[in-house]
Protein backbone atom coordinates (compact mmCIF):
# COMPACT_ATOMS: atom_id res chain seq x y z
CA UNK A 1 0.00 0.00 0.00
CA UNK A 2 1.37 3.59 -1.17
CA UNK A 3 2.17 5.77 1.46
CA UNK A 4 0.28 9.08 2.17
CA UNK A 5 2.77 12.35 1.27
CA UNK A 6 3.78 14.01 4.29
CA UNK A 7 2.94 17.45 4.30
CA UNK A 8 4.72 18.95 7.67
CA UNK A 9 6.39 22.23 6.56
CA UNK A 10 10.06 21.89 6.71
CA UNK A 11 11.44 25.18 4.98
CA UNK A 12 9.86 28.48 3.60
CA UNK A 13 12.15 31.58 2.28
CA UNK A 14 11.15 34.76 0.54
CA UNK A 15 11.67 34.98 -3.06
CA UNK A 16 13.26 37.51 -4.61
CA UNK A 17 10.64 40.06 -6.67
CA UNK A 18 8.14 36.80 -7.98
CA UNK A 19 6.55 39.49 -9.59
CA UNK A 20 6.47 43.20 -8.75
CA UNK A 21 3.85 43.81 -6.21
CA UNK A 22 3.32 40.36 -4.54
CA UNK A 23 4.66 38.90 -1.31
CA UNK A 24 6.01 35.31 -2.72
CA UNK A 25 7.08 32.20 0.04
CA UNK A 26 8.91 29.20 -1.28
CA UNK A 27 7.99 26.29 0.72
CA UNK A 28 9.44 22.81 0.74
CA UNK A 29 7.65 19.56 2.68
CA UNK A 30 8.95 16.34 4.06
CA UNK A 31 7.58 14.30 1.59
CA UNK A 32 4.98 16.11 -0.72
CA UNK A 33 6.95 18.58 -2.74
CA UNK A 34 7.61 22.28 -2.86
CA UNK A 35 5.97 25.20 -4.10
CA UNK A 36 4.73 28.64 -3.66
CA UNK A 37 2.36 30.87 -1.88
CA UNK A 38 1.93 34.54 -3.50
CA UNK A 39 0.00 37.32 -2.34
CA UNK A 40 -1.66 40.63 -3.42
CA UNK A 41 -4.19 43.07 -3.59
CA UNK A 42 -7.05 42.86 -5.99
CA UNK A 43 -10.10 44.82 -5.61
CA UNK A 44 -9.24 45.83 -2.45
CA UNK A 45 -9.08 42.30 -1.34
CA UNK A 46 -6.11 40.49 -0.12
CA UNK A 47 -5.33 37.13 -2.69
CA UNK A 48 -3.28 34.35 -1.47
CA UNK A 49 -2.32 31.75 -4.65
CA UNK A 50 -2.71 29.13 -2.49
CA UNK A 51 -1.82 26.13 -5.41
CA UNK A 52 -4.62 24.38 -3.97
CA UNK A 53 -3.33 23.43 -0.43
CA UNK A 54 -5.86 25.25 1.59
CA UNK A 55 -6.13 27.35 4.51
CA UNK A 56 -4.45 25.11 7.29
CA UNK A 57 -1.32 24.37 4.87
CA UNK A 58 -1.02 28.15 4.38
CA UNK A 59 -1.51 29.01 8.04
CA UNK A 60 1.74 26.10 8.67
CA UNK A 61 3.40 28.05 5.83
CA UNK A 62 2.92 31.40 7.22
CA UNK A 63 4.20 29.58 10.91
CA UNK A 64 7.30 27.91 9.85
CA UNK A 65 7.74 31.99 7.75
CA UNK A 66 7.20 33.54 11.37
CA UNK A 67 9.26 31.03 13.39
CA UNK A 68 13.03 31.30 11.07
CA UNK A 69 12.36 35.04 11.39
CA UNK A 70 14.27 37.34 13.32
CA UNK A 71 12.23 39.44 15.34
CA UNK A 72 13.66 43.45 15.08
CA UNK A 73 11.92 43.61 18.64
CA UNK A 74 14.60 41.12 19.74
CA UNK A 75 17.43 42.93 17.52
CA UNK A 76 16.51 46.34 19.27
CA UNK A 77 17.00 45.04 22.79
CA UNK A 78 20.98 43.66 22.54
Amino acid sequence: MKQKPDFTVMDVELTEDYREGLIDIAWVTKSAGFGHLSFGNKDGKIICSDERMGKEFVLAVLEKLVEKSVLVSNLETK
